[in-house]
């Protein structure tokens, strides 16, 4: 005889699968593309010796291959800068698809499209008895936000991020792997604290 299972429990069960939001293959880019960084170094520092052991008449040709080496140690140096704004957008845009897929299935009568600007998110879950400002790790995901934004908009520290600490507004985005390593533990875990509001909201609306 089948095993009759209600939707609400359905969806609980798919809410719980979401709780767990895994950034394992963002750490994997960062490390495979610092292996390479690092592998070109290494290889950049045997070819600036070869080209130091030339002969003194070959001058021009060591000064000119010495200045290539510098526009290649630029371009890794920039290369792992990318990296870094990659994994804070990559990081960001997974917390968005699980929020939204999580509000979707807990409180489908809220609009998809106001998933995605954080005030209309806050005022429409506020209206279900979920204020996220108060979960835990918000701020952390929050400040997330905004180095995203900072990222995608301007490349510089805008007004919203300069409220939080280690930030000054108009300042060129540095050390971003840094607050990618800080900030990815403790955003993700804002997820599941996220989940688990709307999990609690899902049984009350349920009758539960």
């Amino acid at each position: 005889m089948p095993i009759s299972v209600r939707k609400s429990d359905l969806t609980l069960l798919r809410l719980g699968l979401l709780k767990v939001c895994d950034y394992e293959a963002i750490d994997r880019l960062l490390a495979g593309i610092a292996s390479h960084v690092a592998g070109e170094h290494a290889a950049l520092a045997e070819t600036a010796k070869a080209i130091q052991s030339q002969p003194a008449d070959a001058e021009f040709d060591r000064e000119f291959e010495e200045m290539m080496l510098g526009d290649e140690r630029v371009f890794l140096g920039e290369l792992q800068e990318l990296s870094a704004e990659l994994a804070i957008v990559a990081l960001y845009k997974k917390i968005e698809i699980s929020t939204k897929q999580a509000v979707v299935l807990a409180l489908p009568n809220i609009a998809p499209d106001k998933l995605f600007q954080i005030k209309e998110l806050k005022k429409a879950l506020k209206a279900e008895g979920i204020n996220i400002s108060s979960l835990p790790n918000f701020r952390a995901m929050d400040e997330l936000r905004c180095i995203n934004n900072s990222v995608k908009h301007s490349g510089v520290v805008s007004s919203e991020l300069s409220a939080y600490p280690g930030w000054k507004m108009g300042q060129r985005l540095s050390n971003l792997e840094s607050a990618y390593r800080r900030l990815a533990p403790l955003a993700t875990s804002y997820v599941s604290e996220l989940v688990g509001a709307l999990m609690k909201c899902h049984r009350l609306s349920a009758g539960r």
